[in-house]
């Protein structure tokens, strides 16, 4: 399975969390957003992620907890050059079927097999 998870955005509802951190770098239980989607989607081949906002920041996150984990997932880095709304994010997507995740939203991770 392959997945997109969108994270360009400027986060403005957020400030001043988001001012020094993109959306999904924000940490909930003692952990970044972020980590919590890579873990449910462990079992992907490859994940692509739409950037924008601190994208380098976003980028060096992930890879540095990709390098912790055994997960043999290969992330992606697409770069939404003008943050314009969801739809012109996914069009963005590499793949012809994917799962789409929001970078800054909580959900069960025992969905995810339900759905591949």
């Amino acid at each position: 399975m392959k997945a997109v998870v969108l994270a360009a955005g400027l986060g403005t509802r957020l400030r001043p969390l988001t001012n020094e951190r993109p959306k999904p770098l924000i940490r909930v239980g003692g952990r970044a957003l972020i980590e919590q989607i890579i873990d449910s989607l462990s079992e992907c081949e490859e994940v692509s992620f739409i950037v924008h906002h601190r994208e380098k920041e976003l980028e060096d996150h992930v890879r540095a907890y990709l390098g912790e984990t055994e997960y043999a997932l290969r992330p992606r880095f697409i770069r939404q050059e003008k943050v314009t709304g969801t739809a012109s994010a996914i069009s963005l997507s590499p793949y012809d079927e994917f799962l789409c995740l929001n970078g800054d939203v909580f959900f069960e991770s025992t969905l995810i097999p339900l759905i591949h």
